[in-house]
């Protein structure tokens, strides 16, 4: 089963958008460290969405840039006759738009030359005198020091921010949170459900060998799962539809490792025991069953992605003959889905949810 770390070491996607808000809109900044591919950078974009009505996204690369001169330009002027030089903003900055920002610097700890200046836009919302608009946001990220890719914040950077670390989501999360809303390939999802220690942190890894899906600072590998990887698998797999089954498993262990390829081709494999979705609408309750429990997992993630309210009641005849577990599974699934009007006004949907509260815990 995959680990939930204990919430005053680390904070979950959801918890630390509202840390970043209400901590930002306070004016206080957020360093957030998390394992590389947990979704440090899509955090900038949760927040811009809950504040796109009254600031601007700004997301700066600390890797791309050399010095100061990146942020800020020296230029001459005139003041009361004499001419001196003051900065201006770079563009990048958006404060063109004289609006609040909500300003992101990723990888600020890559960079230890820029943590000087980038120190005093996170700690005063300035920079050489040049003030971000008021209630602007400043957020930064880093990867975890343990992870050995060079990631140090200095001691006097960090009592000025507020550190915060993002934990891995669990693979029930991601799979509801970004598998089933981004259509991700079936396989991949259906790996993830099956295969949870897949999104384990190797903080509760002591010995790497028992989980050689993920990174471990204690081994090399070159390619590994990640909330990141696992997305690029699933394009990977639409994109290899049509070549033979080598290539697709070496492109698989070029993107999340030999290890998960392995799993993932080999749920891929099922895919033939899985009956066509008009068949299964068609005749609920003589469409084939699959034997395997994976591969009725992959139906459940079918079903989300092409149920209707005009199949809904076909669909939950089929899916009554399925084991309780992967009945649970797609209510879950549905219910967390852009989709779920297709079926939340469904009678047997409705009933099957009053009769089955004690598989949610309630």
């Amino acid at each position: 089963m995959s680990t939930v770390r204990n919430n005053h070491d680390s904070l979950g996607f959801t918890d630390m958008v509202e840390l970043i808000l209400a901590v930002g809109l306070a004016g206080n900044s957020v360093h957030v460290e998390g394992h590389m591919g947990s979704g440090k950078s899509a955090l900038h974009g949760a927040v811009c969405d809950r504040l796109k009505d009254t600031h601007i996204g700004v997301a700066l690369d600390a890797t791309q840039m050399v010095d100061q001169g990146d942020l800020v330009m020296m230029k001459f002027k005139t003041i009361d006759g004499v001419e001196v030089v003051g900065p201006v903003p770079q563009e990048r900055l958006g404060l063109h738009f004289n609006k609040p920002v909500v300003l992101f610097i990723d990888e600020v700890t890559k960079n230890r030359a820029l943590i000087p200046p980038l120190l005093q836009v996170m700690n005063e919302h300035s920079l050489l005198g040049i003030k971000l608009p008021e209630g602007s946001i400043v957020m930064s990220a880093g990867n975890l020091g343990a992870e050995g890719v060079g990631d140090v914040f200095p001691p006097h950077a960090c009592n000025r921010v507020v550190i915060s670390e993002l934990r891995n989501p669990t693979a029930l999360e991601w799979i509801e949170s970004y598998a089933i809303p981004n259509d991700l390939h079936p396989a991949i999802t259906a790996t993830a459900h099956h295969f949870p220690m897949m999104f384990d942190s190797f903080k509760d890894v002591e010995d790497p060998n028992t989980n050689p899906y993920i990174m471990h600072p204690k081994v090399k590998r070159r390619s590994f799962v990640t909330a990141r990887s696992m997305a690029r698998a699933s394009s990977v797999m639409y994109a290899t539809e049509n070549l033979p089954s080598h290539v697709r498993m070496h492109a698989l262990c070029g993107t999340v490792g030999e290890a998960a390829a392995a799993e993932i081709m080999t749920v891929a494999r099922l895919d033939a025991q899985i009956p066509v979705w008009d068949r299964i609408v068609s005749d609920p309750m003589l469409a084939p069953i699959p034997d395997s429990p994976v591969a009725q997992c992959m139906v459940v993630m079918r079903a989300v992605k092409m149920v209707t309210h005009v199949t809904a009641d076909a669909w939950m005849t089929y899916l009554c003959r399925l084991n309780k577990e992967t009945q649970a599974l797609f209510a879950r699934m549905m219910l967390k889905s852009s989709r779920s009007a297709e079926v939340t006004v469904n009678g047997k949907f409705a009933d099957w949810l009053a009769a089955n509260q004690y598989l949610f815990g309630g």
